[in-house]
């Protein structure tokens, strides 16, 4: 039996994510780091998230950014002022459902756009 350890990048729970008080104060934005090819095209909603919602539409703000880089896993980070990242804050996200993304960038006052708008209609009747 093999075990395998668990770096800082690789997946974790979106139920056991609880940022401190302190990292959310320090948290000045939030970047997807991304294989632009073959990997981002075998998880269509994640290349239809980075490459038209996150880039194109600004869905979750001007400060949710995407930085391409081939090979690698999808992970999101969270950066400071100074685009440092804050604390331990970068986590491979590939099985997390496009709500849970929003859920969690949410935490950090990245609020989704979309989510908004389906929510505004749905209070309005429209839902």
């Amino acid at each position: 039996m093999m075990m395998m350890m668990m770096s800082s990048a690789q997946a974790f729970s979106t139920a056991e994510f609880h940022p401190t008080e302190e990292d959310l104060s320090r948290v000045a934005a939030a970047k997807f780091i991304s294989c632009p090819g073959w990997r981002l095209n075998s998880k269509p909603n994640f290349k239809t998230l980075l490459k038209r919602d996150v880039e194109k539409q600004k869905r979750f703000g001007d400060k949710v950014t995407v930085e391409w880089s081939p090979g690698s896993p999808i992970f999101l980070e969270f950066l400071d002022e100074n685009g440092a990242r804050v604390n331990d804050l970068k986590r491979n996200v590939e099985e997390f459902s496009i709500e849970d993304i929003s859920d969690i960038l949410g935490k950090f006052g990245f609020h989704d756009k979309e989510r908004k708008k389906r929510d505004d209609m749905h209070v309005l009747g429209f839902g």
